[in-house]
């Protein structure tokens, strides 16, 4: 229990404090509201995709029905027009069904909520500098604990932690925590030329 409140405390001092765009991302209410905005993100985002998933739907069906008929009328043209219901079906298909489509492809109304949504939050969003400072308090938990990576990655640290970190969380961390290793490799050249008399 202790040790958790310990690494809890040090995390928190470390993402918290960290300088951010000129600003200080220290509030614990600012990361409530990145939750908070994230779900109402993730729902809008979920009404979206189930928009878009109708919108193909439609666009599919009328696609099989103009295929089918398309088929029928290609193997025979001179009869398929000579008969008036069906020169009738294919004008209003031109007036009715390819506008619906043009309608569901060109301008397609389904994202708008969602972009609205999006680019009312993103001021608010955190920028690489808080990304930065939260990989920073990673690297200090780890180097402070002797954390393998392998128990961050897997959420084997004390505390609440409910998510595992993904392959790309990993990479982009290994790319944060290079240039630490880049920095570490000069000092020991460094040390190397000093000892050797270079």
């Amino acid at each position: 229990m202790e040790l958790t409140l310990v690494l809890s405390a040090l995390y928190f001092s470390v993402i918290l404090v960290v300088p951010a765009g000129g600003e200080m991302f220290s509030a614990t209410t600012h990361m409530e509201t990145l939750v908070t905005t994230e779900q109402e993100l993730a729902q809008s985002l979920d009404r979206y995709l189930q928009a878009e998933e109708a919108r193909l739907t439609r666009i599919k069906a009328i696609a099989r029905a103009v295929s089918n008929i398309s088929e029928a009328a290609n193997s025979d043209v001179g009869r398929y027009l000579g008969h008036p219901v069906n020169a009738y079906r294919l004008l209003r298909r031109f007036m009715s069904e390819w506008r619906e489509v043009e309608d569901l492809v060109v301008r397609p109304a389904t994202s708008e909520d969602f972009v609205s949504r999006l680019t009312h939050h993103k001021p608010a969003f955190p920028s690489s500098d808080d990304l930065s400072g939260a990989a920073t308090a990673l690297m200090r938990l780890q180097n402070t604990y002797r954390l393998m990576p392998s128990a961050l990655v897997d959420g084997r640290i004390p505390g609440d932690q409910k998510e595992k970190l993904s392959a790309s969380d990993c990479y982009y961390l290994g790319l944060f925590f290079i240039s630490y290793c880049i920095v570490t490799c000069c000092w020991s050249v460094a040390v190397c030329f000093r000892h050797s008399g270079i």
